[in-house]
């Protein structure tokens, strides 16, 4: 049985505790907008926030793609904003997904540090989300991942459109 995943990475800084929409802490709890708890994170900070403009969002797609071929992935769906980036990939052996998606994110970081210079330019971990089914499959190709603002690539044979 193949697994699908669609794995989300947040730019560095880029979710912080004073949006107006709330933000999640390391875990996955959801919280509410803290401005107490922005000024610390802003004090713990190591560097400046990461965005992801429109170069780099060509360039995370190009890693994808790339990547996902040399690790046996099979990359069905990718978009982009400033401030994170969803990789929808499956595979069909017993690899972990946490394993997968830390090389992933490895490859992104590691061919960004090349071009543009080393800094932190992901948020630590990044979330996950098992594709339950078609149709689950189908929304997310079909409707999620296109409403993005950024770069939006999805493959064409796999997903209904």
């Amino acid at each position: 049985m193949m697994a699908v995943y669609l794995f989300t990475f947040h730019a560095y800084g880029s979710w912080m505790p004073d949006r107006d929409e709330g933000y999640v802490r390391s875990g996955g709890k959801f919280r509410d907008t803290d401005h107490l708890a922005y000024q610390n994170y802003l004090q713990l900070a190591k560097e400046n926030d990461s965005w992801f403009g429109c170069d780099i969002q060509l360039l995370l797609l190009e890693v994808c793609r790339k990547s996902s071929d040399l690790m046996r992935l099979n990359l069905y769906g990718f978009s982009c904003d400033v401030s994170h980036v969803h990789v929808l990939v499956g595979w069909e052996d017993e690899r972990e997904w946490e394993v997968l998606r830390n090389r992933i994110k490895y490859s992104m970081t590691s061919r960004l540090n090349n071009k543009y210079g080393k800094r932190k330019w992901f948020s630590k971990g990044a979330s996950r989300k098992r594709v339950k089914d078609q149709e689950h499959f189908d929304y997310l190709c079909g409707a999620y991942l296109p409403k993005h603002d950024g770069v939006v690539w999805i493959r064409k044979n796999d997903c209904e459109e």
